[in-house]
């Protein structure tokens, strides 16, 4: 499986556009325009760009998330270190799960399954 990564993602969608450019090229030029949208945003010149927020609010509404999974649910004899430890170990695959997707499957190219440390300038 390639690493779920910022350039990679970008990388999939420019191969399928590409493939299907001759059969729809309208379609596939208004998709191109975004894609360089979606780079442009990436690569703002700032300190912290939306990439660096998007995928930090990502994590940490994961962990929010998993948090009150265990505050609502069985605590299976753990302590709060333990459940602490689990959701640092676990939340970067949640997003995964909760839709669907096995842990070690290969998910659809989505920046909602990226974490915030797979993600570099383009």
């Amino acid at each position: 499986m390639d690493q779920l990564s910022f350039e990679n993602y970008i990388n999939y969608y420019t191969e399928i556009l590409n493939k299907y450019k001759a059969l729809y090229p309208s379609l596939c030029h208004y998709a191109e325009d975004k894609l360089e949208e979606l780079i442009r945003l990436m690569n703002l010149p700032v300190e912290d760009t939306l990439q660096s927020v998007f995928f930090k609010a990502i994590a940490l509404d994961v962990k929010i998330q998993l948090t009150d999974i265990w505050l609502n649910g069985e605590r299976f004899g753990y302590t709060d270190e333990e459940i602490i430890h689990l959701i640092e170990k676990e939340y970067v695959s949640f997003n995964l799960e909760i839709c669907g997707y096995e842990r070690k499957g290969v998910p659809p190219y989505s920046l909602i399954f990226m974490s915030e440390t797979s993600v570099k300038k383009f």
